[in-house]
């Protein structure tokens, strides 16, 4: 289970909070949306999971493990992300992948 309890500010702006006391729990084999309006912190709370940031007060465990004691690549491992930015490859292999069905 992954479960945060932690307060967040992006280093340059530490007087703008964005996750403050902030709580969520996901059990083991279960699919989340986050959802929200623009800077409601979903990218930071997927950014914070990822240890692109760690918090600045409280923790992120996994299974009671604080993620900060774990191996970044095991943890990166284990997480599946799908962005909100569409895209990924450009209309030429779009094109070519779907020439090639016909």
């Amino acid at each position: 289970m992954f479960e945060y309890q932690c307060i967040f500010h992006y280093p340059a702006r530490p007087h703008n909070r964005v996750c403050d006391h902030y709580r969520l729990s996901v059990k083991a084999g279960e699919t989340v949306a986050l959802c929200g309006p623009s800077g409601s912190g979903k990218s930071t709370a997927i950014s914070l999971l990822l240890r692109f940031f760690d918090p600045v007060a409280g923790s992120i465990t996994l299974d009671g493990h604080d993620l900060r004691s774990l191996n970044l690549k095991f943890l990166r491992d284990c997480i599946g992300y799908v962005g909100q930015e569409p895209g990924g490859y450009s209309s030429e292999v779009f094109l070519l992948t779907v020439d090639g069905f016909r």
